[in-house]
């Protein structure tokens, strides 16, 4: 939480400009409780209510009201929404995430005590997703599967699991259970950072919709990135890596608990997920350039009932 000092110190500093990025009634509030000549972006009014700061701010609030928009109409990555929420000419910058020369360092080192020398290739799985959003994640089965079809069909690179302190468990119950793949388990309760040294390790990354994703993007790694209930086209991978849809009809809807069957995450469709981290490795082998991101599946795929 915040420390009880932020609200009173908002309160006596003065700003030119202040950002609304968040929907919601806590990141409104600490909006208000700043002073600001101008507002833009997303905030609160009087009683509580997420509202448009002025007109630029009108598409993305009206995306949080109207599902039929956000998941069929829609076409904007959330990059390019933000900006232009706020005002800004868009010019689809990727955004970097840096690590620091000892950073860079420690991945070298760390790939070479993997024994994954000069040539080799090393490909991540990220396992875990948020808890608000449980369906972002394969099952512990479908985990195992995807790994041993990674094995088969890139059977020259080696696999990592990747995750945060809430996947340890999990990723030792997947690592033990392969039959054809021997993936390495990267430390997963060492912080942030060392989380990030993990995913730039990487050749390669595939995730779901959750925060190693926007890691491996944001390093500047290949990703294959699947998706169940979230929005792909929200997601900018910048020209390199691949969108595979989940194989059912009522994606996306952006739901926590669903009681619909299939499932979203048991229709994931592991061979094309396979299918495209070996397109990657066999491009990165040869120095080629990226073709451009790839979409596999159907989309939009049906319309809210």
């Amino acid at each position: 939480g915040l420390a009880p000092w932020v609200g009173p110190a908002l309160q006596t500093l003065e700003f030119d400009v202040g950002l609304g990025v968040d929907k919601s009634l806590r990141g409104g509030a600490l909006g208000r409780a700043a002073w600001a000549k101008e507002r833009r972006g997303c905030g609160i009014d009087q009683h509580g209510s997420v509202v448009a700061e002025g007109p630029d701010a009108e598409y993305l609030y009206r995306l949080g009201l109207d599902d039929d928009e956000k998941f069929f109409h829609n076409r904007k990555p959330e990059t390019q929404l933000l900006c232009e929420a706020m005002g800004w000419e868009w010019r689809r910058d990727p955004y970097r995430i840096r690590l620091s020369p000892d950073e860079e360092t420690e991945v070298g080192l760390w790939r070479r005590d993997q024994g994954i020398g000069v040539g080799h290739q090393l490909v991540g799985v990220n396992t875990g997703s948020s808890d608000l959003f449980p369906y972002k994640r394969l099952t512990v089965r479908d985990t195992i599967r995807l790994l041993d079809t990674l094995a088969e069909r890139c059977p020259d690179a080696r696999l990592a699991l990747l995750g945060g302190p809430e996947d340890t468990r999990r990723n030792r119950q997947i690592a033990t259970s392969c039959r054809v793949a021997v993936p390495i388990e990267t430390p997963t309760g060492d912080g942030l950072r060392r989380g990030m040294q993990m995913v730039a390790a990487c050749d390669a990354v595939v995730s779901g919709d959750s925060l190693g994703m926007h890691l491996a993007i944001g390093l500047g790694v290949p990703t294959v990135a699947w998706f169940g209930p979230s929005c792909h086209q929200e997601i900018d991978l910048y020209g390199d890596g691949a969108w595979v849809l989940a194989e059912v009809g009522c994606r996306p809807c952006m739901r926590s608990t669903c009681d619909r069957e299939p499932k979203c995450f048991l229709r994931v469709p592991l061979d094309a997920v396979a299918e495209q981290v070996a397109a990657i490795l066999a491009r990165l082998e040869a120095g080629e350039e990226s073709p451009g991101e790839v979409l596999v599946g159907d989309w939009p795929s049906a319309r809210i009932e």
